[in-house]
């Protein structure tokens, strides 16, 4: 991992660009307003980094042992750690953010799901984020986390 980042994922926003959320029905929204934009909802909308468990999107690449023709991900929220935090990993068809093998580049909208996700580079994510994701990538890609950290150390010395 080159200064600690993971070198083989894809980062995704699931709902930063957006102002609101609504709890109810899931849909997101980016306009003013307290009462969610789904007629037959109205339910009062949320601050969207507070409404969504499922922000953040990781998917590891690379062709990792155990991979199996499946793409391996992490969903999770701002503070995965925290007791009322969420970070659940999953399997995926492969290349599910990438119809056509190509993924969208840093900034653009996501092609899969509701398309409502958004790339963005791996050092935007949280710090606890950055750390859940860096240790489910040393699990996948065998690699020990006691020499990762004096690699990473005697380079900063």
């Amino acid at each position: 991992m080159p200064g600690g980042v993971p070198k083989y994922v894809r980062v995704y926003d699931n709902g930063s660009h957006y102002e609101s959320f609504c709890r109810k029905c899931f849909e997101f929204s980016s306009g003013g307003g307290a009462r969610c934009p789904v007629k037959e909802c109205g339910h009062r909308l949320l601050p969207a980094g507070k409404g969504t468990f499922d922000r953040y999107t990781v998917v590891f690449t690379g062709r990792f042992k155990g991979r199996c023709g499946r793409a391996h991900y992490v969903g999770m929220s701002c503070h995965p750690f925290h007791p009322q935090g969420f970070g659940q990993p999953g399997e995926a068809e492969l290349n599910f953010d990438a119809p056509g093998g190509f993924p969208p580049k840093i900034g653009d909208k996501a092609r899969w799901g509701d398309g409502d996700s958004r790339r963005i580079p791996y050092q935007l994510l949280p710090d606890d984020c950055q750390k859940l994701v860096r240790s489910d990538y040393m699990e996948i890609w065998g690699i020990d986390p006691f020499i990762q950290t004096k690699l990473h150390i005697e380079k900063h010395q």
